[in-house]
């Protein structure tokens, strides 16, 4: 009788374990209603489940939203750009956010925060992860700069400062962001209207 060679001698003809069987291949589909459930083994409904999603994903087009990132080239990072926006005196509030801006000739907003000391760095880290999250979500929705000296239009660099309130739901948050972003839209199109120089309050 022949042997195998290896750590085992078991004789050739021997038969395999069922769990070391090779598993039967996929049976072909193409639409759920051909998929045998009561006789098909469960790895295999569940690939050919896989197979019709994804088939119904790429065959059918869906318009692509605006993509809601948050890169750092959306920040405001260093003191002098800070300095700058503050230097426009261009200040509005809503609620407990006050928003100072300046058009940047970008095609994008730049958000800083400024948000002060609230009573646990808990409820401050909070506030600023919550501003963020407004901003990243209203991208499309907030007001562009238009251009002046044939630079086209742009978006804003813009500082949000919160004082201590209590805590708002994302939404409100959002709201508010947007009410901030619109009333510092219309104050410098007024200000470009009327060629002045400044017009608002200072900075902090």
């Amino acid at each position: 009788m022949t042997m195998r060679r290896g750590p085992l001698n078991y004789p050739a003809s021997t038969p395999r374990a069922p769990h070391l069987r090779s598993p039967a291949p996929n049976p072909p589909c193409t639409a759920p209603s051909e998929v045998p459930w009561r006789t098909t083994p469960t790895h295999a409904i569940t690939t050919c489940a896989s197979r019709v999603v994804r088939s119904f994903l790429f065959t059918n087009s869906y318009p692509s939203p605006l993509p809601l990132t948050f890169p750092q080239s959306r920040r405001l990072t260093h003191n002098l750009e800070f300095a700058a926006v503050y230097g426009a005196r261009m200040k509005k509030s809503a609620g407990p956010l006050t928003g100072y801006s300046m058009p940047n000739g970008r095609g994008h907003y730049r958000l800083g925060l400024a948000v002060r000391k609230h009573s646990t760095a808990v409820e401050r880290s909070r506030v600023k992860r919550m501003v963020r999250e407004a901003f990243r979500l209203s991208q499309g929705a907030l007001p562009m700069a238009a251009g002046g000296g044939g630079s086209g239009s742009g978006g804003y660099d813009l500082i949000i400062a919160a004082r201590e309130h209590e805590p708002l739901a994302l939404t409100e948050y959002q709201r508010l962001f947007q009410d901030v972003a619109g009333q510092l839209h219309q104050a410098w199109e007024k200000r470009q209207r009327r060629g002045r120089p400044e017009d608002g309050s200072a900075g902090p």
